[in-house]
């Protein structure tokens, strides 16, 4: 029963790169007879032959273990939990280290799983309703639903196009629908184009894209980018996407390192009284 359901994972996901048994063989190194005997479940593939094989056709690793578990090999269980922590402290040291320019790292449909100080400090100043921002947000919410950031993101037209385009091909890729839930809550929202619910593969997906924003006489704009972790071992690590806004101009760069500095200071004046009356506590105890 694995096997065959190894089999026509294999063949879906052959067809869906377009490529023949031939043309798979020659580029995963192997016979084109034993891709064919694999695909019809006259053999049983090794753990090397199932990661060369999806290797070669581009599959996402998260895919690539469901494949090792349908051929009852099992995925492959490296030391996840240590990687996980050096992740974990580079995930830490990337934030830190794109202050005062905002950085958020996003799950595959968008959920705003940890955000630096300048990143949160933003959201709330260009919301409409920041009560309504929960715990954890997701960025289609954020930038489609005219109750968040929608209304003072100059380009929205553009910004929501590009995030429509990236997140459908991704879907693809991944071999799911394009259209996974919150794509279709944001094309719900009012005031979204019709015709967007129909995927234009016209529109390009830029490896940067700009993002304007304005509020009560302040303009900023930023170049966004989104990086991923290369070849991981861990599907959880490989689906985590980092969302960096570097300043397009002088003024935005200004605006944040001023946010920056505004928000150490009312730390701070947070920090001394606290302090003061740990002090006066202590001298009266000393004296008690």
């Amino acid at each position: 029963m694995s096997s065959k359901l190894f089999a026509a994972l294999l063949k879906y996901w052959r067809g869906r790169r377009g490529m023949s048994q031939l043309d798979l063989a020659l580029r995963a190194g192997a016979s084109a007879r034993h891709v064919s005997y694999l695909e019809t479940s006259r053999a049983s593939p090794t753990e090397a032959m199932v990661r060369r094989l999806l290797g070669a056709l581009d599959v996402p690793l998260r895919d690539v273990e469901e494949a090792l578990v349908a051929a009852g090999l099992g995925a492959r269980r490296v030391s996840v939990g240590a990687q996980s922590e050096a992740v974990e402290r580079a995930i830490a040291r990337m934030l830190q280290a794109q202050e005062p320019f905002p950085c958020i790292i996003v799950s595959p449909d968008a959920d705003v799983l940890r955000a630096n100080d300048s990143a949160r400090d933003l959201f709330a100043r260009f919301v409409a309703h920041p009560e309504r921002i929960p715990d954890r947000p997701n960025m289609f919410d954020m930038v489609f639903d005219p109750a968040l950031q929608r209304s003072f993101i100059v380009n929205w037209e553009q910004v929501a196009q590009q995030m429509l385009a990236r997140a459908r091909r991704e879907a693809l890729t991944r071999g799911s629908d394009a259209s996974g839930a919150h794509i279709e809550r944001a094309l719900a929202y009012p005031g979204v184009p019709k015709a967007w619910r129909q995927p234009d593969f016209a529109v390009s997906v830029d490896p940067v894209f700009t993002v304007r924003l304005a509020r009560d006489g302040v303009a900023i704009a930023f170049i966004n980018t989104i990086t991923t972790f290369s070849a991981p071992q861990s599907a959880a690590i490989e689906e985590l996407r980092i969302e960096s806004c570097f300043p397009f101009d002088e003024a935005t760069s200004a605006y944040c390192e001023a946010r920056r500095l505004q928000r150490e200071a009312s730390a701070s004046s947070r920090i001394e009284p606290a302090h003061a009356r740990a002090t006066e506590r202590a001298k009266t105890a000393k004296r008690r």
